[in-house]
């Protein structure tokens, strides 16, 4: 939707020159599509940043074969994993694992397990973390939480049966992430008859967050989450405060049920502009910390989180020490101070960088002036 609704705005074909995502059944609960694949964002392809849409098959999706992988077994582009297994020459398998810069993993913590080994414990274990991860806007699409209603079981309701997919696996994730990624709460097929004001994302945003605010005092699953983040020093007095432990922001908006085409164009433009405007305020603080990566970059890093995670899903993806493997700190004094600075960081991981300089300034200055007086410098 959001793919087309921004092409045919400026192509007069009517019809969309870009990829997009084929949309499943209401009347089927397998998934159409298989695994992660990304589609380009046609108002930002030709931009210096443009944005990559990442689709993932749905995590409710069990160990149904998604429609698309269930084509490739049946037209033999794809085999199934008991048939590679055993039928394909070592040289063909090694050849197809690296077609196309392609490089075929195995899933170290699935060996001898049964459970891990389904489709669906890497769908809604591994893909989550991989995601949240490396992105910069998350975006969450649910059925519309019927909260406005005076009684609390709604959004009761809602917090029970989403908070899983929008917290899943994202309190270790990752050490050193330059920026957490936004989450945009996409509230699908929304009745018509609600308060006009709720197409606002504001006041759709500030609604959500009052109607589950005590939430964290009444589901055992969300009190583990706030347990864990105040055993480490953070002040969570509401959900929306849990949320912003692994989210930089949060926003709601509402996309109507059909009927009233001209306000889902209105309420899909908005979507795309909080995505579009979340994307820059990450890529403006990852650029303000040095951390903003180019593609060569990016690749790198994404290539060394699928080693980590397809070996190790319970440690955190460590951005600092993969950034000093690539570009090892030298060994002058900034490079002492610097190797000092991420020391202290390791041992003390909830001080924030000013924090941890302010601890060492006059440790810094010291040294400085020593330096001065040894090495008689003038000036």
């Amino acid at each position: 939707m959001l793919i087309n609704h921004q092409d045919l705005k400026t192509n007069q074909t009517l019809k969309s020159r870009f990829p997009a995502p084929l949309p499943g059944s209401v009347n089927d609960n397998v998934p159409v599509s298989a695994n992660v694949h990304l589609y380009a964002d046609p108002d930002s392809y030709l931009s210096n940043t443009p944005i990559l849409y990442a689709d993932c098959e749905g995590l409710e999706g069990g160990e149904s074969v998604p429609k698309a992988e269930a084509f490739k077994i049946q037209d033999g582009v794809l085999v199934s994993s008991t048939q590679r297994k055993d039928s394909l020459d070592p040289r063909v398998r090694k050849r197809l694992q690296r077609r196309g810069n392609r490089v075929s993993r195995n899933l170290k913590w699935a060996h001898g397990d049964k459970e891990k080994s389904k489709r669906e414990y890497a769908v809604t274990e591994l893909y989550p973390k991989l995601l949240y991860t490396f992105s910069d806007v998350v975006v969450f699409v649910l059925r519309n939480p019927k909260y406005d209603r005076p009684s609390a079981t709604p959004s009761t309701h809602w917090s029970c049966e989403d908070h899983r997919e929008i917290l899943a696996n994202v309190p270790q994730n990752s050490l050193g992430q330059p920026a957490l990624p936004h989450i945009i709460i996409a509230l699908n097929a929304t009745d018509l008859a609600i308060d006009a004001t709720q197409w606002d994302v504001k006041e759709a945003t500030n609604k959500l967050l009052s109607s589950v605010e005590t939430a964290i005092n009444t589901i055992p699953a969300l009190q583990d989450h706030v347990a864990w983040w105040r055993a480490n020093g953070r002040i969570i007095h509401t959900t929306k405060d849990l949320l912003e432990c692994y989210y930089s922001s949060v926003a709601v908006v509402r996309i109507p049920v059909k009927g009233r085409y001209m306000l889902i164009d209105q309420q899909v433009e908005k979507l795309h502009n909080e995505i579009m405007f979340k994307s820059n305020q990450s890529h403006y603080k990852k650029k303000k910390v040095r951390m903003l990566s180019n593609s060569e970059d990016l690749q790198l890093y994404l290539q060394l989180a699928f080693d980590h995670f397809t070996t190790d899903l319970d440690t955190p993806f460590d951005f600092v020490s993969v950034a000093l493997k690539i570009n090892p700190i030298p060994s002058d004094f900034g490079g002492n101070i610097l190797k000092l600075a991420v020391s202290i960081k390791k041992r003390h991981k909830w001080w924030k960088v000013v924090e941890i300089f302010e601890q060492l300034s006059l440790m810094v200055a010291s040294c400085i002036m020593l330096d001065i007086h040894r090495h008689r410098r003038l000036g």
